[in-house]
């Protein structure tokens, strides 16, 4: 009889763990060609933002101590379940080396507790993402402030890219698949290495 209730408390959190499981399949794959038919290109030299934040260490930083390095900017926070779903994607963009320089996919949570976004991060595996913490949210809502280029940033996830010289190329505001062979095209061209090999 206790086996019996067990099995019947049991039976349908198993049957909502699968549900999750498939569901978050549907959604990364819902992703593919989002990036590309979503990506909104900059203008031409147009500057990236005056980014400041917090890294892993609570240091102050800024997006201009990147300079020299492609960096793809992409704001999210622990309670968003798109940005869940395309934190795998982010994580093999940061592994994925390419030819002509250095690339950094820099992972700016809207959180209060730094540690609560690297654990979050860490049970992901997303271990290769720099973690940046915008707890009061300031850097995150000035961007169109700064850049009318970045206005239409205002939910979660959101992403931009900075090119090595520090130009801003270009926004996507929702999630995204960024292995696939357009986000790889963005990392080469902020790079400025266009027809370098993987």
């Amino acid at each position: 009889m206790v086996e019996n209730s067990v099995k019947k408390i049991i039976k349908p959190f198993l049957g909502f763990i699968v549900f999750l499981v498939a569901a978050g399949a549907a959604t990364a794959q819902a992703h593919r060609g989002f990036l590309e038919a979503n990506w909104v290109e900059a203008n031409a030299n147009a500057a990236a933002p005056s980014l400041m934040f917090k890294d892993a260490n609570a240091e102050e930083r800024s997006l201009e101590d990147y300079l020299g390095k492609a960096v793809i900017v992409n704001f999210w926070a622990t309670w968003c379940a798109p940005c869940r779903a395309e934190m795998p994607t982010l994580q093999a963009l940061a592994e994925r080396a390419f030819d002509g320089g250095e690339h950094v996919v820099l992972a700016i949570a809207l959180e209060r507790n730094i540690e609560v976004a690297q654990r979050y991060l860490d049970d992901l595996g997303a271990s290769n993402l720099e973690l940046g913490l915008d707890a009061q949210m300031t850097g995150f809502r000035g961007l169109g402030e700064q850049n009318q280029e970045l206005e239409d940033l205002r939910g979660l996830p959101s992403s931009f890219v900075v090119s090595v010289d520090g130009r801003l190329l270009g926004h996507i505001a929702g999630p995204a698949d960024w292995d696939e062979p357009f986000a790889h095209q963005l990392v080469r061209q902020a790079l400025g290495a266009m027809n370098s090999k993987e």
